[in-house]
């Protein structure tokens, strides 16, 4: 059950994320230009794609309020010795993760040198970013599959013979990813 509402609110997270910041990005902006009065009470113009964030901060602010269950009884005490593992295992991960942004971004940015002529270099640029959005979409159902799959195999895994299920799901996932 853990899994399944994990895999729930991730998708509430996604799913919600996108209508607000249609929401804030698209329809409040249209509504500004046709009826202000409507929304001049929280909507700024001038925030422009700071909207993003807000957006963002609701969705996990969302995001922690389905969680607050599994926070009940929840007590923190600091422990140095337990601080001290923690920051040598993760400090590798953290430069690893640093480095992993700079690989996901360099190319944008190294992108429009590899042209002479600067305008189709900002067209090429469109392309490829555009390319980069889908293929960031069907990473996050791939996700999203794996985030309820994963944990789903593992719990079936002492069942028995469960080929027959594993091949259906896999081939939904790849019938509508």
């Amino acid at each position: 059950k853990r899994p399944v509402k994990f895999a729930a609110v991730k998708l509430l997270f996604i799913v919600s994320n996108i209508l607000l910041n249609l929401f804030f990005l698209v329809w409040c902006p249209w509504l500004n230009r046709h009826c202000p009065e409507t929304i001049s009470w929280f909507y700024n113009p001038a925030y422009g794609v700071g909207y993003v964030f807000i957006a963002n901060l609701i969705c996990t602010s969302l995001q922690m309020f389905c969680f607050i269950p599994e926070l009940r009884g929840f007590r923190y005490r600091y422990n140095a010795k337990l601080m001290k593992r923690i920051w040598n295992y993760s400090f590798p991960i953290l430069i690893l993760g640093l480095v992993g942004i700079l690989n996901q971004t360099i190319d944008k940015i190294i992108f429009p040198f590899l042209f002479n002529d600067p305008n189709e270099a900002k067209v090429q640029l469109g392309i490829y970013g555009a390319a980069a959005k889908i293929a960031m979409i069907m990473a996050m159902f791939t996700q999203a599959f794996r985030y309820a799959y994963e944990p789903f195999v593992f719990g079936k895994n002492k069942e028995g013979d469960n080929r027959p299920m594993y091949a259906s799901a896999m081939k939904f996932f790849i019938i509508f990813a």
